[in-house]
C-alpha cells in the first residue's frame, strides 16, 4: 500500500502545481479599422460567459465617434451562434460599452461592430477567439 501511497502523492502534487501554473487567458485588446473609423475592442476575458464589451470609435483622423450608441453582435459561424443585437450607449467621447455579450462557446466569434453614420452604417467585424 506504501508502494502506490509514495507515486500517487507525487503525481498529485505535479498536477496541482501544473493547474496552478497554467496560464489563464487575461484580457484582450484589439483594434481593426474600415475605411471610415478606427475600432478598439476591449474585453476582460476571452472565456466562455458573458462579458462586458468597451468598443472604443474614432474616425479615421483620430477624432472619437459623437454618435449616441453603436451596436454590438457576437456571431460563431462554425456554430451558427448568433447573439441578440447589443445596443452600447456612449459611456463618454467615442467609447461604448455592450453590456452581458454572451459569447456561449469556444471558438473563433466575429463581433460585428455597427456605427451609425449620415452614408449609411459601417459595420466593423472584429475577430477574437475564445477558450473554455
Amino acid at each position: 500500500m506504501r508502494r502506490l501511497a509514495a507515486p500517487a502523492l507525487v503525481l498529485a502534487v505535479i498536477a496541482a502545481g501544473w493547474w496552478l501554473l497554467w496560464p489563464s487567458p487575461g484580457g484582450v485588446r484589439l483594434t481593426i479599422g474600415s475605411a471610415t473609423h478606427i475600432v478598439t475592442v476591449t474585453l476582460d476575458s476571452a472565456r466562455v460567459g458573458d462579458h462586458d464589451i468597451t468598443v472604443s470609435v474614432t474616425d479615421r483622423a483620430g477624432a472619437p465617434e459623437t454618435a449616441r450608441s453603436i451596436q454590438l453582435v457576437a456571431v460563431l459561424p462554425t456554430m451558427g451562434y448568433l447573439s441578440p443585437v447589443q445596443t452600447a450607449p456612449s459611456v463618454n467621447s467615442g467609447r461604448f460599452v455592450a453590456a452581458g455579450v454572451s459569447l456561449m462557446a469556444p471558438g473563433g466569434w466575429q463581433l460585428l461592430v455597427t456605427v451609425p453614420g449620415a452614408a449609411g452604417p459601417d459595420r466593423i467585424p472584429v475577430p477574437v477567439t475564445v477558450t473554455g
